[in-house]
Parts: C-alpha cells; sequence; structure tokens
C-alpha cells in the first residue's frame, strides 16, 4: 500500500468531493475504506480515496466527521492531522472551522491565521473568517472576507451566501439578491442558501415568493429551523395566524437553539388574550437556561417578557455599549418593538405608538420587529387610536 506523508493533497481532493453532488463509488471496497477511516465513509470520500492512502488518514476524518456536524471529534483528528503535517493549511482551517461551530472563536481565529499564514489562496479559510465576523455583526468585515475567497474561487457558493447575509444585514438588498441567486445557481439543493433568499424577500414584502423559497428550504432540510422561523414570520405578515404559530413551534422544534420564534409565540398568544399562559410557557425556556447565556442579548429580552427585567432597565440595556453600530441598531429595534407590545397588552395605545415609531427609526428593514412594529401602527391609525 502506498504512504503519502504530505496530506493537503488528500484533504484537497476529499474537500472537493464532500462538496460535490455525485455519489458515485469508483472501486474502493467500502469495508476497507471504513479501516482507513475508523469511521462510515460517505460513497464521495470512498471516490476520492480510491487511488490514494494514508496512514493514518486523521484529516479525512476530521472532514467525514465535520460533514455530520461531529465537531469535537473532527477537532481531535485535526489536531493529529496538524502534527502530521505542521504546513497542512487544510487541517488548520478545519479545525478551525469546527472551532467556529462549538462557538469557541479565539481559538478558530488563532487556527485561521495559521491557515492563511500557510497559504494565503486559501478560499476556505477566508471564508471561515466571515462566520467569525458575522456573529459579531461585522458585516462591512464578512463582505471583505467573502470577495476575498470568491476571489481566490469565484465558484465558491457558501462564501456568495455568506456575502448575500452580510449584504441584506446592510440593507443592500439588491445586491444580496444578486449574491443568493449565484450561491443556489452554484449549489440548487443549499438549504441555507434558498433560506437566506426568503429572508432577503421576505424583507422587501415579496411574501409569495419568500414563503416558496422557505417551503423549498425545508424540503432540502427538514431540520431547517430558520427556514420555519421566516415561514411563520410571513404567514404572521399575511395575517394566518395558526400557520403561524405552527412554523414558529416547528421551528423550535426543529433547531432547539432558536429563541425568537419562542418570543413571537409569546407575542401572538399575548395579544390574543393567553398573556398570563404564554408568560408561563415562556418561563420554563427561560429558567432553563445555562449562567453562560445570561450576557446574551436575547437573554435579556427573554428575561424582559418573563418580567425578570424592568422596561427601563431594558432600554438601558439596548441603549448601552455595543461593540459594532449594527449591534446597537439591532437591540434598540427589537426592544422598542417588545416593550410597545407590553404597552399595547396594558392599554397605552399612545406610549406603544411612540416605542413602535423608535423601533421603525432604528432602520433594521430585514428585522420582523420592524415589520410587526409598521403593522401595529398601521393598525393603531387605521382604527384612529392615535
Amino acid at each position: 500500500m502506498c504512504q503519502k506523508r504530505y496530506a493537503g493533497y488528500f484533504t484537497f481532493r476529499v474537500f472537493l468531493s464532500l462538496q460535490s453532488e455525485t455519489n458515485k463509488n469508483f472501486g474502493l471496497d467500502p469495508e476497507m475504506a471504513a479501516i482507513f477511516f475508523q469511521t462510515q465513509p460517505t460513497n464521495q470520500t470512498v471516490t476520492s480515496l480510491a487511488d490514494y492512502q494514508t496512514g493514518p488518514p486523521y484529516l479525512i476524518q476530521g472532514l467525514v466527521k465535520t460533514s455530520t456536524n461531529n465537531f469535537s471529534e473532527a477537532i481531535a483528528d485535526f489536531t493529529k492531522a496538524i502534527e502530521f503535517d505542521p504546513k497542512d493549511a487544510w487541517a488548520w482551517s478545519g479545525r478551525g472551522l469546527c472551532r467556529i461551530r462549538l462557538k469557541d472563536y479565539d481559538a478558530a481565529m488563532a487556527d485561521l491565521a495559521k491557515a492563511v499564514e500557510l497559504d494565503p489562496q486559501n478560499a476556505k479559510a477566508w471564508n471561515s473568517w466571515s462566520l467569525i465576523r458575522r456573529k459579531f455583526k461585522d458585516y462591512s468585515g464578512v463582505i471583505t472576507d467573502c470577495s476575498k475567497a470568491i476571489d481566490l474561487n469565484p465558484d465558491f457558493g457558501g462564501a456568495y451566501d455568506n456575502r448575500a447575509y452580510a449584504r441584506k444585514r446592510l440593507q443592500d438588498f439588491d445586491g444580496a439578491l444578486v449574491d443568493v441567486n449565484r450561491a443556489i445557481a452554484l449549489e440548487p439543493t443549499n438549504a441555507l442558501a434558498v433560506t437566506t433568499r426568503g429572508g432577503i424577500k421576505f424583507a422587501l414584502q415579496d411574501y409569495e415568493n419568500a414563503l416558496a423559497d422557505c417551503v423549498r428550504a425545508v424540503e432540502l432540510n427538514p431540520k431547517s429551523g430558520t427556514a420555519y422561523a421566516i415561514r411563520g414570520d410571513i404567514h404572521q405578515e399575511c395575517s394566518n395566524q395558526p400557520a403561524a404559530l405552527e412554523s414558529f413551534r416547528k421551528a423550535v422544534e426543529a433547531d432547539p437553539t432558536l429563541n425568537y420564534p419562542l418570543f413571537h409565540i409569546w407575542v401572538m398568544r399575548s395579544r390574543t388574550g393567553e398573556e398570563e399562559a404564554a408568560t408561563e410557557e415562556l418561563k420554563k425556556h427561560f429558567l432553563s437556561r445555562s449562567a453562560d447565556q445570561k450576557d446574551e442579548w436575547s437573554y435579556k429580552v427573554e428575561a424582559f417578557l418573563t418580567g425578570n427585567l424592568t422596561e427601563e432597565d431594558f432600554l438601558a440595556a439596548a441603549d448601552g455599549q455595543t461593540k459594532t453600530p449594527q449591534e446597537h441598531a439591532d437591540q434598540l429595534c427589537e426592544a422598542n418593538y417588545y416593550a410597545g407590545i407590553k404597552h399595547l397588552l396594558a392599554g397605552d395605545k399612545e406610549g406603544a405608538a411612540n416605542l413602535f415609531q423608535k423601533c421603525m427609526a432604528a432602520g433594521v428593514r430585514d428585522f420582523v420587529e420592524y415589520s410587526r412594529a409598521r403593522a401595529e401602527l398601521q393598525k393603531l391609525q387605521t382604527h384612529h387610536d392615535l
């Protein structure tokens, strides 16, 4: 058996194979391949190893485990691959991506910096950098990093999708649509990109096509909680409350880490006279959150909705120090909307309208809170409540 001590070539071939849509096995015995992987490989991966093997193939094991969201074990494999070949940029990049998925951002940045140092032409590493910037709402930085990745690899669908999301957040909806359509053209079965396009169309109030994208995204990935959530937003905008409630619940079922569908459920139930029951339901989730989440903005939103944070403190937190201007605008948009809802529930329509106007003044047109504040203001004005 031929042994290769440089693993980068293997990584490149397997990475391309994992990303491709082909699913053909060109002859390597799956049982023998499983010995090399020490796990059950995909047919795409088997194809790439038909002519080449390495022992031990930690890099390839890491890629396989990454593709199945087994990030902790993938990190262990990438670490061994780095020990085997410290100059393999793909191993550093792969480990960095896994650390992003596990929210270990400092370690991820160190890995990706090393990957770029070893190989400045590594488009995957530049795209992974953009994911860290996206987490911290540095959307201009996301665009810069994704553009670099696209320059290096013009057919990198994931980079177009990430750049589209960043452009949406910066309210450049036309540019976002161009990018996301390119991403989908390159990867028609990419559920994440289809979901991104649904979010863009929702912000543009193109609800029919936004709904079609969300339905398609769920077909491609039934565990796409975000697609269900956007579908719920669309139904709510179209006054289909039962369908909206069902979609929000499916969103949380598909992805229990999502918090905002729970907030929307609270609003819907509270507006229909179930405020006490809705609050009790939300409190159960609030009390289940871990201590390390208390600094998250969504934790403060939930604390306010469940009565564990006063309006004064909530609005002050929203207007407090943030890492980026975009984060500040996002928080002001959400805080004023949810505070406005509580004023509505208390019968203070004038106070609610003032808060809804402040929500819209934040200018975050791609947030559902912006859309809902606009709808609530229109209702108040139509009924001459102002």
